[in-house]
């Protein structure tokens, strides 16, 4: 009988820690049941931001590509415009520097070289350095007057090596807002006409020492001679014996 009780003990004893035991278990079980679930709530909260985040990712997406086409389109124009300029420069044959605010090159045209002795890699150093192929003595003070007066200064210069002869502009370069970036010098090659000019002058010259040569004659000629400068006798010119004649 009395190993039948301490067995029955036994048996309680464990059966009470087995008890204990499940008991723990089941808390623990309970405990992990609940973490399960709030990670899942978690996850479920993650996925609607992810979600959401993934649709406005998508609405600036979209955005995006909307501003990209509307920027190649202004890249397309301002590319066409900027051929439209060079090409409008180029067979004009306008020699063209353009200066920002500190007087130093922004670009010109080819045949501003003409007129410089200019190289690509001039761009941004001040026009002031670079050596002119024409009397340039006054051109700084021009520049600075143009930026501080807003005026237009334009003067007759002649290339030093070539001879030819230009009319050189020096104007402010205004933006599309009217704001005022600089300085553009220009020279447009007048050789032609001031050589036409010359030899207009020349001829005039020579005509009328013609017609001084002609009046000495007619005088010397003992007949009065009247001569009707315009066609309707308006203005009537007479040598001398035809004015001494009138007179008597």
């Amino acid at each position: 009988v009395s190993q039948l009780e301490r067995e029955l003990r036994e048996t309680k004893e464990r059966l009470q820690i087995t008890t204990e035991e499940l008991e723990s278990s089941n808390e623990e079980l309970k405990s992990s049941n609940e973490e399960l679930s709030s990670i899942n709530e978690e996850l479920q909260s993650s996925n609607e931001e992810l979600e959401t985040s993934k649709e406005e990712l998508q609405s600036i997406n979209e955005e995006l590509q909307t501003v990209n086409a509307e920027l190649n389109i202004r890249v397309d124009e301002l590319s066409r415009a900027n051929n439209d300029m060079a090409n409008l420069l180029e067979s004009t044959q306008i020699a063209t520097v353009f200066l920002d605010r500190d007087l130093c090159i922004k670009s010109f045209t080819p045949t501003a070289r003409d007129l410089f002795r200019l190289v690509e890699s001039d761009v941004g150093r001040p026009l002031a350095h670079v050596r002119p192929r024409f009397p340039a003595d006054g051109l700084q003070a021009d520049m600075e007057q143009v930026l501080l007066r807003l005026g237009t200064i334009e003067r007759q210069v002649e290339g030093t090596d070539s001879g030819r002869r230009y009319i050189m502009r020096v104007l402010p370069y205004r933006t599309v807002d009217n704001v005022i970036a600089g300085v553009v010098v220009t020279f447009v090659d007048v050789t032609q006409i001031a050589r036409a000019e010359e030899k207009i002058g020349v001829l005039s010259h020579d005509l009328r020492n013609r017609f001084e040569s002609l009046e000495t004659l007619l005088d010397l000629v003992p007949v009065g001679i009247f001569i009707a400068e315009d066609g309707d006798g308006a203005e009537i010119r007479a040598n001398r014996r035809a004015v001494e004649l009138m007179g008597q």
